[in-house]
């Protein structure tokens, strides 16, 4: 799918609570977590809703990128995920990102463009 189909931009933050001192989550805790990471990648493995475009852990948080495509219901998602698991401190926002201003940086500095 071209680009130019995931113009919206979903930033999911989740405050870990366990974490070591370097601010990483705890590896017990960290392995608990796999069905909330499933919960939020999951749904764009196929790429047809959108697709996953960075995952970041580091200073106690774990945020995950996604652009989404324009018919996917991001609210309806979110509420979904937040019911599923309410004991994580989840929150999150929508961009507009059609130029994968964000994406295309990460590249950039990573040496990946």
């Amino acid at each position: 799918m071209l680009r130019a189909s995931y113009p919206r931009l979903l930033v999911v933050t989740h405050q870990l609570t366990r974490v070591t001192g370097n601010g990483l989550p705890e590896a017990e805790y960290n392995a608990s977590l796999t069905s909330l990471d499933s919960a939020l990648v999951g749904p764009f493995r196929d790429e047809t809703s959108g697709l996953v475009a960075i995952i970041e852990t580091f200073a106690g948080k774990r945020t995950y990128y996604v652009y989404l495509c324009p018919r996917f219901n991001e609210q309806q998602f979110m509420d979904g995920v937040i019911a599923r698991f309410p004991s994580e401190k989840l929150s999150w926002k929508l961009h507009d990102d059609p130029s994968w201003k964000l994406f295309n940086g990460y590249a950039a500095d990573f040496g990946f463009a």
